[in-house]
């Protein structure tokens, strides 16, 4: 296992981390997941937990060797930035200059090839007489109730409706119509929108928007 730390050498904010992985890096890991799905799985004709491996190996090894040398990759590059004290600014990312080698079908040796943005070095100087400003945030109940919210919204279980709520996200498409009602040539044709009714500012539309059937379909003016 090789990990490669260089920065750009035409901006000292960007860098590029290398990991390179071969068969002996990453095979244990792969042999110990594949015995751990054995004791899991249920195979038709074998007791629980006694799978033959070469069964194991033709239903679960590709999509246990793609995890695992994915996670070890992942692993080693985070490992080597906490460890080597890199000072990096967000998340890193695929290298757009520096190539990876990444065929799960083709190849044993991968490297996988990574941008970062590093954070720079500043010092802040103040004398006596300068003046900070230290402001206090005042969180109150409604906020901390509106977030919650949100965050419901967000991470909600998402289930098909008949029709639709004044909450609910509605999905179609658009297509853009001229004065007789037809396809309008050159216009906007089956793009793919997504809102909720709470959120339109033009009660008429909202009124048909609330209670929507599925599959239904609406003439709006936008410029009304």
């Amino acid at each position: 296992m090789d990990v490669q730390f260089a920065k750009d050498k035409d901006n000292s904010l960007s860098a590029t981390v290398t990991v390179t992985l071969t068969p002996e890096d990453y095979k244990p890991a792969v042999d110990a997941e594949l015995k751990k799905v054995q004791r899991q799985v249920s195979v038709p004709g074998f007791r629980p937990g006694k799978a033959p491996m070469g069964l194991v190996k033709k239903s679960h090894g590709r999509s246990v060797f793609v995890d695992e040398v994915n996670r070890l990759a992942s692993d080693k590059l985070f490992g080597y930035l906490r460890d080597e004290k890199v000072d990096f600014l967000g998340q890193p990312l695929m290298s757009q200059t520096a190539e990876s080698k990444i065929d799960f079908d083709k190849e044993e040796e991968f490297v996988f090839s990574f941008d970062l943005g590093l954070a720079p070095d500043f010092e802040i100087n103040l004398s006596n007489e300068d003046v900070v400003t230290k402001y206090k945030v005042t969180v109150t109940d409604a906020m901390v109730e509106e977030e919650e919210a949100n965050v419901r919204k967000r991470f909600a279980e998402v289930t098909d409706v008949d029709n639709a709520g004044e909450k609910d996200v509605i999905y179609g498409e658009v297509t853009e119509l001229d004065e007789k009602g037809e396809s309008f040539e050159g216009g906007v044709l089956n793009q793919a929108v997504s809102l909720t009714a709470d959120l339109i500012k033009n009660e008429d539309l909202k009124k048909q928007l609330i209670g929507i059937e599925k599959g239904a379909e609406i003439t709006v003016d936008i410029f009304a």
